[in-house]
């Protein structure tokens, strides 16, 4: 967004009216989607008219989704010349949209698309959907409309950190994911939603600050099948990949429910040589945000009981996704690169697949540690309960 304003401004300052039909002829380029018509590759690109959002205001950019056909991503992409004749700018994409009857079909295509066009910044984010279609997610997210672009961006990543029921997926990282040993990706799965009975319950103005597309949870695609993850399971990742922040765990006690709020979170992988067994180290310290327990929070021993059921909590978070990882022979948590990098004479990467001879013999043993917060008398005091 910022790059784009930046090429308008200098554009005019520097050339004045002397590249207003080049400018014109600048098509920017802000979301990528990618799908599969039985042998055939399906390419949709969301298209901005520089000159035009300029002069209509950042707010109200017209915004073209134009598509194209081939037996490959590039030719689909030559496809579109013959429906533009805009030269296209691809430094400042948001989104690139892979369909899952592209992820199902493999990766070596886009890895092929993503790698070799050096126009591409690799600053964006990669999305999918089981529920929509490339062409109908790319028209409901606008590049200059802060509303949609940017918070679904943001509601990705503050659902990572202050949640963990969502984990964010760099290109930088699907590429890594896909040639390091020992390491698969899950991918946000994003949905369009409907927005017809809010905007008859909500003002104009209030309806207009919601984004109609939305993350829904993670997903895989693992021998042409589409493999779902939990809310817990996903926080299960973020805990072991320390991307969590200011996670809410909500845990069931004698009487109700208490939920605590993350203040830090850090796990350690530990393994020896020859043992099969990965342990699992953390460190989390926390605050009671919500006490609807019959037990008195004044008793020292009571606080020691929250702290180890959050420890079960966790642990059991991180289990779930291990054995759903296990279960489906796909290691989205990376334990195997993380043998690879650190035991390497423990498993034959070269020689031997991870994910069917090497992760199903794998354990795990956890030693996770939780430090609660509470708060104290009504000055908002807090006092620190260690185990």
């Amino acid at each position: 967004m910022k790059k784009v304003i930046l090429l308008i401004f200098l554009t005019f300052v520097c050339t004045g009216c002397y590249n207003y039909k080049e400018l014109n002829d600048l098509g920017i380029v802000s979301a990528i989607g990618v799908s599969k018509d039985g042998e055939m590759y399906n390419l949709d690109i969301q298209l901005v008219n520089v000159l035009d959002s300029e002069k209509s205001g950042l707010n109200k950019s017209p915004i073209t989704v134009i598509s194209g056909q081939g037996k490959t991503i590039f030719e689909a992409a030559r496809s579109m010349n013959k429906k533009t004749s805009k030269v296209f700018f691809l430094a400042d994409i948001d989104y690139v949209f892979l369909d899952q009857s592209v992820l199902t079909d493999g990766l070596d295509e886009i890895m092929d698309f993503l790698v070799r066009d050096t126009r591409l910044s690799l600053n964006f984010l990669i999305i999918t959907s089981t529920e929509n279609k490339s062409i109908d997610i790319l028209s409901s997210i606008s590049h200059f409309d802060t509303n949609s672009a940017n918070n679904l961006y943001d509601a990705i990543m503050n659902s990572e950190t202050r949640y963990g029921g969502i984990n964010s997926l760099h290109v930088r990282e699907l590429i890594n994911n896909y040639y390091e040993k020992g390491k698969d990706t899950i991918f946000p799965n994003v949905y369009i939603k409907d927005t017809t009975k809010s905007s008859e319950n909500n003002s104009l103005e209030d309806s207009k600050s919601e984004s109609n597309v939305e993350v829904k949870n993670m997903v895989f695609f693992k021998d042409k099948e589409v493999i779902e993850l939990t809310d817990e399971e996903t926080k299960g990742v973020n805990f072991l990949r320390n991307k969590i922040k200011n996670a809410t765990l909500t845990i069931k006690c004698d009487g109700g429910y208490f939920t605590i709020e993350t203040l830090e979170s850090k796990m350690k992988l530990i393994s020896r040589l020859d043992v099969d067994t990965i342990n699992v180290k953390g460190s989390i310290g926390a605050e009671i945000v919500y006490y609807g327990c019959k037990d008195n929070l004044s008793d020292t021993n009571v606080l020691k009981s929250i702290s180890k059921k959050a420890e079960k909590e966790v642990e059991s978070y991180i289990n779930e996704s291990f054995n759903k990882s296990k279960r489906y022979n796909y290691d989205f948590l990376g334990l195997g690169n993380y043998i690879y990098k650190n035991n390497y004479n423990y498993f034959d990467f070269n020689n031997k697949d991870w994910n069917k001879e090497g992760l199903n013999k794998l354990n795990l043993t956890y030693k996770i540690d939780v430090s609660l917060y509470k708060q104290g008398n009504l000055r908002g005091d807090l006092w620190q309960i260690t185990n």
